[in-house]
């Protein structure tokens, strides 16, 4: 029996190219990689220049079956090795737990706090109003409230 033989490179990224142009426009199909070959399935890769998929590759996987005539089995959009992904996914418990150790450093750690002594008789937050350049004018409630039910006469 006779030994088939491996169609060529160039009919493989063909058709790859043909099956990856079923799915996107040909601008977004960059250079062809080499054919990658084990026994009688081929992959070609394609480098994706979809906006916002950089390092990105379509991956096309042919075979050329028993019967040897070449055929697409699978075509995917797959991270190459620079492409940006998403990172490792962290189980709540352990982000919460993170979270916690992290408020309780800061709590530790926090310059900002104001000592009881330095809260002045009557100050909750450590302001003198009575520092601060306001307008005493803004601070005073008016005699009659202003707001729109106010002006909406009402016919009994």
């Amino acid at each position: 029996m006779a030994k088939k033989k491996a169609p060529a490179e160039s009919t493989i990224h063909e058709l790859a190219k043909a099956a990856v142009l079923d799915t996107a426009p040909e601008n977004q199909i960059g250079p062809a990689h080499p054919v990658e070959t084990d026994g009688g399935v081929h992959t070609v890769r394609f480098d994706s220049l979809l906006s916002g998929y950089p390092g990105w590759q379509w991956v096309v996987t042919l075979t050329d079956g028993d019967g040897g005539e070449l055929g697409v089995m699978e075509l995917h959009l797959l991270p190459g090795p620079d492409a940006l992904v998403a990172p490792d996914w962290v189980p709540w418990e352990e982000r919460l737990e993170e979270y916690r150790r992290h408020e309780a450093d800061s709590a530790s750690d926090d310059d900002d706090a104001v000592d009881e002594a330095d809260l002045a008789e009557g100050d909750i937050d450590g302001v003198d109003i009575d520092q601060l350049d306001l307008d005493p004018e803004a601070l005073e409630v008016p005699d009659e409230p202003n707001d729109v039910f106010d002006h909406i006469d009402v016919e009994d």
